[in-house]
């Protein structure tokens, strides 16, 4: 019975000084880690992935590159998507500075810094076959295929219904539930 005594006594003792290196280290008052707002709208890229049909013309040889037009310091909040994949592709970060940098990329996301440059730069999209996603104002309206917006706290989705259609994406019923559909005049 003793011998069982000093066991239990043991363990307590090795719990309780776990605990006071983890109080000592400070890692038990830290707060998790919160995301940036890059981080965020990748993950919010990466969901809405999820609910497209991609064409094969689409991709890459066996990625799914995803281009990124545009304030290339938040490039590296993107990172989080290494390792995942995407219509059983791993995904392939790249920075698009040219047309030539489209070649390949399946999805096209044009950051707030670039909101005038991305027509220019990839025309109507159709050749390409690149979904094109942006949070820039007038996005989906302007021939953008899909625009993150917020409202509040709160982010959701327009569509550009005919620009995606045209480049022969098909988007889950799901997706289309949560989005705003934005009719485009011709």
């Amino acid at each position: 019975m003793a011998l069982l005594g000093r066991s239990i006594l043991r363990r307590a003792g090795q719990l309780l000084f776990g605990i006071a290196l983890i109080l000592i280290s400070g890692q038990a008052g830290a707060k998790p880690a919160q995301k940036s707002t890059a981080q965020v709208k990748a993950a919010i890229i990466y969901n809405v992935c999820k609910f497209v049909e991609w064409p094969e013309t689409t991709f890459d040889r066996d990625l799914f590159s995803i281009g990124i037009l545009g304030d290339t310091d938040n490039l590296p909040d993107f990172n989080s998507l290494k390792g995942k994949s995407i219509a059983g592709r791993p995904i392939a970060l790249r920075n698009v500075k040219s047309r030539d940098d489209l070649e390949g990329c399946s999805l096209l996301y044009v950051a707030g810094t670039d909101c005038d440059t991305w027509r220019s730069l990839i025309g109507d999209g159709i050749e390409f076959h690149i979904l094109t996603l942006s949070e820039c104002d007038g996005f989906a309206k302007d021939g953008g295929m899909i625009q993150l917006t917020r409202r509040g706290k709160r982010t959701g989705f327009e569509i550009n219904r005919a620009a995606v259609d045209a480049s022969g994406f098909q988007l889950s019923s799901q997706l289309l539930r949560m989005a705003t559909i934005v009719e485009v005049e011709p």
